[in-house]
């Protein structure tokens, strides 16, 4: 039997819908998750690790319940518990929660292998925190090495499940936010999913950034809060806008604060609230509608505010049907949107 098809094959075929750990996050697959050091990431990691066990909501959205191993391979027993009771609200544990402790790593992989194998038929989430602490000796070549480490995980991955591995983000910012995990772009290659995670210290706002091959590039706002991260806004279409607002130079937000607080604005309105030209007026329109989605084309020439409903579904921008044509010599006028230890039993079930 043949594993070479042609176009015709394909085309007859009938595949199921991707499943999803965290839907419009997390698809089923190999996923990195990086960020500095000590900005949440576990706090993240565990939330989504205790919802997903249990069956409950994370960041906004449901989850299906499914078995989940969690490799905390740095921290010790006592402080999971700590930190997991303060995520459940002094609940009770998930038994589909199951974890392996710092004091396991040295056979971390070969006891999540089989972790998998028993649990293969329930699309099981592993999560492991970090990386680092269960990838191979190092050699000569980093790009190897690095895509060495990220195609080792796909040993942890079952039908419809997923793997979630933690790691670092180099120091500095870079434009495109794939460059800023740590390491070559061998090791970002080498997964499905890529999500940086980002908060400035001693504030409690962040930003979740999200590009893979079977999950939509987008940028969600959150706030961490008591050791808890939640979608800004409460839900997840929400915290997407509020990640593209926070964009917007204080021109643009004043204009889409007044469309949010009108039925229906044009540019003329504009006009008359803000004293500006209406060639500039209708560049502001056109980008918070075209470029943003953070307004909605009613008519020709007239916006009004978008729905949670619009932002959750996909839409396709080429057809916006709005083709008003920029005017180059009002681009100086919008230079304001910027460019941008506990001697337990290790393996455990909760």
């Amino acid at each position: 039997m043949t594993i070479i098809h042609n176009g015709t094959w394909l085309d007859k075929q009938v595949f199921p819908e991707a499943a999803w750990s965290v839907p419009g996050i997390i698809p089923e697959g190999c996923c990195i998750l990086a960020g500095q050091p000590k900005i949440g990431k576990s706090f993240l990691v565990l939330a989504i690790a205790l919802a997903a066990a249990g069956g409950n909501p994370v960041l906004g959205v449901e989850v299906q319940r499914r078995p989940v191993l969690y490799l905390t391979l740095e921290d010790n027993a006592r402080r999971l518990q700590t930190r997991a009771r303060m995520l459940l609200d002094d609940g009770p544990f998930p038994h589909r929660f199951y974890y392996l402790t710092r004091e396991g790593t040295d056979g971390a992989m070969d006891l999540a292998r089989g972790w998998v194998k028993e649990h293969n038929d329930g699309g099981p989430m592993v999560i492991v925190d970090t990386l680092e602490k269960v990838r191979g000796q190092r050699g000569n070549n980093p790009y190897a090495d690095d895509y060495k480490a990220g195609t080792s995980l796909q040993s942890l991955l079952a039908l419809g499940g997923s793997v979630i591995a933690v790691h670092h983000t180099r120091k500095g910012e870079s434009e495109d936010f794939l460059d800023d995990v740590s390491g070559t772009l061998g090791l970002a290659g080498s997964v499905d999913t890529v999500i940086t995670l980002k908060r400035v210290r001693n504030t409690n706002t962040g930003t979740l950034n999200v590009t893979g091959r079977d999950v939509e590039e987008k940028v969600y706002s959150l706030l961490f809060v008591d050791g808890v991260w939640k979608a800004d806004g409460g839900e997840l279409a929400a915290a997407a806008m509020k990640a593209t607002e926070r964009k917007l130079g204080e021109k643009m937000r004043n204009v889409l604060e007044l469309v949010d607080s009108r039925s229906q604005t044009t540019a003329a309105d504009v006009v008359i609230h803000m004293g500006i030209e209406h060639s500039t007026a209708r560049q502001y329109l056109h980008r918070l509608a075209n470029d943003h989605g953070l307004i909605a084309r009613l008519t020709t020439g007239a916006y009004g505010p978008v729905t949670l409903s619009q932002v959750s579904r996909e839409q396709d921008p080429a057809g916006s049907g709005d083709h008003e044509p920029a005017d180059p010599d009002d681009s100086r006028d919008i230079a304001d949107v910027i460019d941008p230890s506990q001697n337990e039993l290790v393996l455990s079930g909760g």
